[in-house]
């Protein structure tokens, strides 16, 4: 069953493993996620930026998630995946509202 909410996940992934991954390679440490969060939230103008906290032990299909409050990554991550979650934070609200992989995901994305 495909969400009706989130019509644009499988275009989204397609489009980051055809251009996103052949083109960066790098990983970052959990430990340094946060500072990244930080200085990119700060850049953008924002404050009060998410909390990264770590993936659950028990995740095992999941690689990272995020919502406005929380960046959830592997102790290891790609580094493109830490700006994917990034722009899930700041495209959606406190309540958890968001709007997926869709048109304002894919413009902060761009």
């Amino acid at each position: 069953m495909i969400d009706d909410r989130d019509r644009q996940r499988s275009k989204v992934f397609a489009w980051e493993e055809r251009f996103i991954v052949p083109r960066d390679p790098s990983t970052i440490e959990f430990a340094r996620a946060p500072g990244m969060v930080d200085a990119i939230w700060a850049e953008m103008g924002l404050r009060f930026p998410p909390k990264v906290e770590p993936l659950p032990v028990q995740a095992r299909s999941t690689v990272a998630d995020a919502s406005r409050l929380s960046i959830r990554l592997a102790e290891v991550s790609p580094s493109w995946y830490l700006l994917h979650e990034l722009a899930h934070a700041m495209t959606s609200t406190h309540d958890g509202n968001s709007d997926g992989h869709g048109p304002t995901l894919t413009l902060v994305a761009n």
